[in-house]
């Protein structure tokens, strides 16, 4: 494992050792994706899919509901809305 280290600005901005740039294959104009797991941060390039990538991120937030039986009341509350502005 290859370790770096950077020295944060009076702006809070860092700049990516290029050792870390050239193995993740960093560019000027890239998004470098920060994930925050505890004390640990890691850096991520943009994945191909994103979507696919962030699947599930927030399941821990539907633990212990039902989000179907959520679901069907928000759109029975859609539906009530549409119907009295009609």
């Amino acid at each position: 494992m290859q370790q770096a280290r950077a020295k944060m600005s009076r702006k809070n901005q860092i700049v990516i050792p290029k050792q870390v740039r050239k193995a993740m294959g960093f560019r000027p104009g890239d998004i470098v994706y920060f994930e925050i797991d505890g004390e640990h941060v890691s850096l991520r390039s943009r994945p191909a899919n994103l979507t696919a990538r962030t699947r599930g991120i927030l399941k821990h937030l539907w633990s212990d509901a039902d989000a179907d039986l959520w679901l069907n009341k928000e759109r029975d509350t859609w539906q009530q809305e549409s119907q009295s502005k009609a």
